[in-house]
C-alpha cells in the first residue's frame, strides 16, 4: 500500500512536470 502510494505519487508529478514543460515550450515561442 505504501509503495503504491509512493507510485502514485510520482505519476503525478510527472505529470505535472510534463504540464509545466509543454507550458514553458509555449512561452519560449
Amino acid at each position: 500500500m505504501y509503495s503504491f502510494n509512493i507510485v502514485s505519487y510520482l505519476n503525478t508529478h510527472n505529470r505535472f512536470q510534463m504540464i509545466r514543460g509543454s507550458k514553458a515550450d509555449i512561452m519560449n515561442i
